[in-house]
């Protein structure tokens, strides 16, 4: 699809497209490979999954390569936030080796090259270093990482309704603090993020990411505080990811999540797992200022917000969850009762007399489903809800296909067709932008140490004819440094759909983040 409007350049194309073109080179540009780190981190290579390096673990033992794969997922949440699929990893990614797998991971990385050399401590240094790391833990084994993320949003339309600018400017700082002590057995987890906008002062806004405590026991594992989960297997909606609140300031695609108070066991189990959250707090989801780009026309007013629950945000929210793996497939079966993530809106108005949305808040209970099954080049997706609430008990479902085509053109280039369609039961169209569509996307994985990736694709509502385009491309320099463009791009969206209020915020979105 082709932008509505746009400035052309020398060589005819419109503006954010040529920028496009000039990153995606750089983004495709040639890069080395990657090797075995050291005797407890698996560095990813291409065409590694988490099947294959437990097969490679335990070739011969199924019932320990099948518990290899579970661990792996559970003990590297910074690796597997932000996929769709435990299967699916980044070249260059490194995984910590589960602790019950550690004797066999040494006997690999022994048998591959030579372990640098290394003074040796005196017995007694090391009895001390040991006695303090048992006594200060927090001193001796924390470790602190992070990201410093500047970033530049370009539109190149009048806006329907707000502020008239085209270039917005603001900057991200996420540090991690992370310790664990007693061979992994417990571990603390503080990921605060801030980010100061030019132009949004919704925007601007701090958020606990991550603040919480680990203990292992056995087959069960306990977390209290506040945490990030996510559920769901689809690329373009995920309907059961229901944990968390979104982060509406952050980013339109409802990929970013505020951090949510929890207690949190988890079973693990060799048919698979069970989850079970007590959620003692409520997120109010945040929304773009009066003052910003990519808002509705009519803006929410969430000094008004109204709840169901008189307990309002203090309503305790319970969730369950089921996984495993039957053959090919992985299953997951969840329940969650509580505060709706997703607000009603109510026409009101402002101390002003203006109209404004004030967003409401009901009592639910949503059951959830997600099938994935891998069958050689074909990964098969479902994801399905039905909810109950004082509005409107509704079903919604997505679903569709990736196909990988291996190394095209006899490169490592790894080309993936991606197709789902999004169905919603509700009768109100301003509820849900995508209740009868269409999606289609490449995605490509270059399979190099530097992680660069392409995602191209778009929708379209089969009822109205409505079009969104996004492009999503990333790729790492060196070992600090890692960017990320997004474009997206609205056509024909019509004012009984959600996404009317973007039609003319069309945006490139460039963030060049350095890693620490």
């Amino acid at each position: 699809m082709i932008p509505k409007t746009a400035d052309a350049t020398a060589s005819g194309l419109p503006a954010p497209l040529s920028w496009l073109l000039v990153v995606c080179v750089l983004l495709a540009s040639p890069a080395s490979q990657s090797e075995m780190v050291d005797e407890d981190t698996w560095e990813v290579k291409p065409g590694d999954t988490v099947e294959s390096i437990s097969r490679v673990f335990y070739p011969d033992d199924p019932d320990k390569a099948f518990r290899l794969q579970r661990e792996l997922v559970v003990d590297n949440p910074q690796v597997f936030l932000d996929v769709d699929a435990p299967s699916s990893l980044n070249p260059g990614d490194r995984l910590t080796i589960p602790a019950f797998a550690a004797g066999r991971a040494r006997e690999l990385f022994e048998a591959g090259p030579p372990e640098a050399e290394t003074v040796p401590e005196t017995p007694a240094l090391e009895a001390a270093a040991e006695q303090a790391e048992s006594t200060l833990p927090f001193i001796f084994s924390g470790e602190w990482s992070g990201s410093i993320t500047p970033e530049i949003q370009y539109f190149w339309e009048t806006p329907r309704a707000g502020p008239d600018y085209h270039v917005d400017l603001s900057i991200a700082f996420e540090p991690e603090y992370y310790l664990s002590w007693k061979n992994g057995d417990q571990a603390f987890n503080f990921v605060p993020f801030f980010r100061v906008d030019q132009r949004d002062s919704n925007r601007t806004h701090f958020d606990l990411r991550e603040l919480n405590w680990l203990l292992v026991i056995g087959d069960l594992d306990f977390l209290l505080g506040v945490s990030k989960v996510f559920w769901g297997v689809t690329e373009f909606v995920h309907l059961v990811d229901i944990v968390n609140q979104t982060d509406g300031v952050e980013n339109i695609d409802g990929e970013e999540k505020l951090g949510q108070p929890m207690a949190k066991l988890l079973w693990l189990q060799d048919w698979g797992s069970l989850q079970f959250f007590v959620l003692p707090y409520f997120r109010e989801r945040t929304f773009p200022g009066p003052d910003a780009r990519l808002r509705t026309v009519i803006p929410v007013d969430t000094g008004q917000t109204q709840f169901e629950s008189s307990l309002e945000s203090w309503h305790v929210d319970f969730a369950v969850r089921a996984t495993t793996i039957v053959g090919p497939l992985d299953a997951a079966l969840s329940q969650f009762v509580g505060t709706s993530r997703d607000p009603e809106f109510l026409p009101g108005t402002n101390a002003a007399g203006q109209p404004v949305l004030i967003p409401r808040y009901n009592q639910m209970a949503q059951t959830g489903l997600e099938l994935q099954s891998i069958l050689g080049d074909w990964l098969l997706k479902f994801e399905g809800i039905y909810q109950d609430n004082p509005v409107e008990d509704f079903f919604a479902a997505v679903g569709g296909f990736e196909y990988t085509l291996v190394g095209i053109f006899q490169s490592a280039v790894d080309l993936g067709i991606v197709s789902e369609y999004a169905y919603d039961g509700r009768t109100e169209r301003l509820v849900s932008p995508f209740d009868n569509d269409l999606f289609l996307g490449l995605r490509f994985a270059f399979n190099d140490v530097q992680s660069t990736e392409i995602l191209a694709g778009g929708s379209i509502d089969l009822e109205t004819a409505a079009r969104t385009f996004r492009v999503e491309a990333s790729r790492r320099f060196g070992e600090s440094w890692k960017l990320d463009l997004e474009l997206q791009i609205f056509d024909n969206v019509s004012e009984k759909d959600p996404l009317f209020g973007f039609e003319d915020d069309d945006f490139l979105r460039l963030d060049f983040g350095y890693f620490f």
